[in-house]
């Protein structure tokens, strides 16, 4: 977690909660209380770290820091979709990393290369941003600052089949869901063929912010409803419908 996503929040109520799953392993949970902390990712080389990689962090400071962390009403143009999404998708992939190698499983090496390559979330990624007023925030005992969860799927052949699509795309997938503040971003990660499918489970509690397009209000019409990221909020698998 960057320490400048914190700045000004009082550090002695935050709540990290960090965890991961899959049906390729047993599920980590990780949840530390305290002030703000750099969880480190073990893996980008110095240079990348400290060039490209800080680039992309310094293009959503402003909007980040000040703005979607504190809940504050602002639209999202297409610009700073995709800097959003192309942050997010970084943050994904850096957040596995941040776990030891026997618990990287959700997201393959290609992408890592594929990412390097295009600095941009792909044709294989949908992203989405909500609203969500963070737990505790009304004299709770903690304020849930950040929240992160990384999740392995598997869309299998008789599902695939049930929406129409053939079974011949069956494949390990993985989704992703993060909140700073009241900013929560979902991120789910599939072929193209299966991205057609997602389904969001309410549309009106999320922009999204990848593939980006035009300008968008930002919160959306409806908030996420307060506790724990779900990675069903956004990103479901294709339905049986």
């Amino acid at each position: 977690m960057p320490t400048w996503m914190t700045s000004g929040e009082e550090a002695s109520r935050h709540l990290y909660v960090r965890e991961s799953g899959g049906p390729d392993y047993q599920p980590f949970r990780d949840v530390r209380e305290g002030p703000a902390r750099d969880l480190a990712a073990k893996g980008p080389c110095e240079p990348c770290n400290n060039g490209w990689m800080n680039n992309m962090d310094h293009g959503v400071l402003d909007l980040l820091g000040p703005q979607l962390i504190k809940g504050k009403r602002i639209k999202l143009t297409k610009t700073k979709k995709v800097a959003l999404a192309a942050w997010a998708a970084k943050y994904a992939l850096m957040f596995q990393l941040t776990h030891g190698r026997d618990r990287r499983f959700a997201i393959p090496e290609a992408d890592y290369a594929r990412f390097y390559d295009e600095r941009t979330p792909g044709k294989l990624m949908r992203l989405w941003a909500g609203y969500m007023e963070p737990p505790g925030k009304r004299g709770g005992p903690v304020l849930a600052f950040t929240d992160d969860t990384l999740n392995e799927t598997y869309h299998d052949p008789q599902m695939l089949e049930r929406a129409g699509l053939s079974a011949e795309l069956a494949s390990k997938d993985y989704n992703a869901v993060f909140r700073f503040g009241y900013c929560v971003i979902s991120l789910y990660s599939a072929r193209p063929e299966i991205l057609e499918a997602v389904s969001l489970a309410n549309p009106r509690a999320w922009v999204q912010i990848w593939p980006a397009v035009g300008t968008s209000e930002w919160p959306p019409p409806e908030p996420l409803p307060t506790g724990r990221v779900n990675p069903h909020f956004a990103g479901l698998p294709v339905s049986s419908s």
